[in-house]
């Protein structure tokens, strides 16, 4: 079956190239176009490193501020604190005894640098502990290695140390 069609059927001329103007139909709402990649990727990196690079002057200025607040003593434990510093070899070599298959890793990688901070972490727990054992007991002065072995015995007995074959603290 064939249809013909008759000049009446057709559309005019003028109607004819409307339709022909517009060569890209306007895309469906469901259909996603591909993101510039080049400027929009450059823009929001940008503007991420500005965001950080503000989060980090503004956290800067709180620990200035926080710093000034304290007193002289404190200043200077604090000083004493940022400057300590566990070496990042023995830690290596203690997280390579502890696992061996991580023996290959470099000192600068960063899970050795977060188990030196949670090292950290931890002898300031220890200490923490030792100074309200000797304040406990009516002591004045510095803590001493008989509050340190205390203080240790007490974070073994609550399960907070790892279990070990020999105590590294009771040689």
């Amino acid at each position: 079956m064939q249809v013909e069609l008759r000049e009446e059927d057709l559309l005019p001329e003028e109607q004819q190239e409307q339709l022909h103007v517009e060569e890209h139909p306007k895309p469906s709402p469901l259909v996603r176009e591909p993101p510039e990649t080049t400027k929009n990727a450059d823009n929001e990196e940008e503007s991420d490193a500005v965001a950080d690079e503000e989060i980090v002057r503004l956290q800067k200025q709180k620990d200035r501020e926080r710093f000034a607040s304290l007193d002289e003593e404190e200043q200077e434990r604090y000083e004493y604190y940022r400057m300590g510093d566990l070496d990042k070899n023995k830690v290596k070599k203690l997280v390579a005894t502890a696992n061996p298959a991580l023996s290959m890793m470099q000192p600068d990688n960063p899970f050795i640098i977060a188990v030196k901070g949670l090292g950290k972490l931890y002898a300031g727990q220890l200490v923490e502990m030792a100074i309200n054992i000797r304040n406990e007991r009516g002591e004045q002065g510095a803590i001493r290695p008989v509050h340190l072995k205390e203080a240790y015995r007490r974070q073994q007995k609550a399960g907070k140390t790892p279990k070990y074959r020999k105590s590294f603290l009771t040689r």
